[in-house]
This record gives structure tokens, C-alpha cells and sequence, in this order.
């Protein structure tokens, strides 16, 4: 028998991850401004923020295997379920393909 629970909590997840990269940005500019008006040099800055931007595509991967993951069970579910599992692997997919 499928667990709805357990395919909703892996979707949470997912979001939790999207709001964490969001936040993640936001804070990267701020600190883009604030370094820049102490006098640091752009190149710099922009060195840790391209670090930063590799970290950000490292945890979109993470959210990407769970909604692989989520799909794949989903092919397995109960017939029932199938379609509608499916359906929001997809939207998932689509919302991380559009963030990535």
C-alpha cells in the first residue's frame, strides 16, 4: 500500500530546499553590497559568490533525487495513485528545473 505521507513529506522537503536557496541568495547580495561599500575588491566578491552559487547547484541536486526517487515509486504505487503521484513529481521537476 502506498503512503500518501511519505510522498507529501518528500515534496516538503523539496520546498524546504527551494526556500533555503532563495534565502541563500538574498543574503548574497546583501553581502555583495555591504563588502563592497567597506572597500573589498569586486573580483573578490565575486569569487565567493561564485563558491556560493556551486553550493546552491549542489543542493538543487539533492531535491532533483528526490523527485527522481519519488517518480520511480510512483511507477511502482498503487494504480490509483499512479497518476496523481506522477503528476506532482512533475510539478516538482518543473519547479526545480525553473530555479537550476
Amino acid at each position: 500500500m502506498v503512503n500518501e505521507k511519505y510522498f507529501l513529506s518528500k515534496l516538503f522537503k523539496i520546498r524546504r530546499s527551494e526556500t533555503a536557496i532563495r534565502q541563500e541568495f538574498d543574503c548574497a547580495l546583501v553581502m555583495l553590497v555591504q563588502n563592497h561599500a567597506r572597500g573589498r575588491p569586486v573580483s573578490e566578491i565575486a569569487n565567493e559568490l561564485n563558491e556560493q552559487r556551486k553550493l546552491r547547484v549542489e543542493m538543487l541536486k539533492h531535491p532533483y533525487r528526490l523527485y527522481l526517487e519519488l517518480k520511480e515509486e510512483a511507477e511502482t504505487a498503487a494504480p490509483q495513485l499512479v497518476d496523481s503521484i506522477t503528476a506532482l513529481a512533475d510539478q516538482v521537476g518543473d519547479e526545480i528545473a525553473r530555479y537550476a
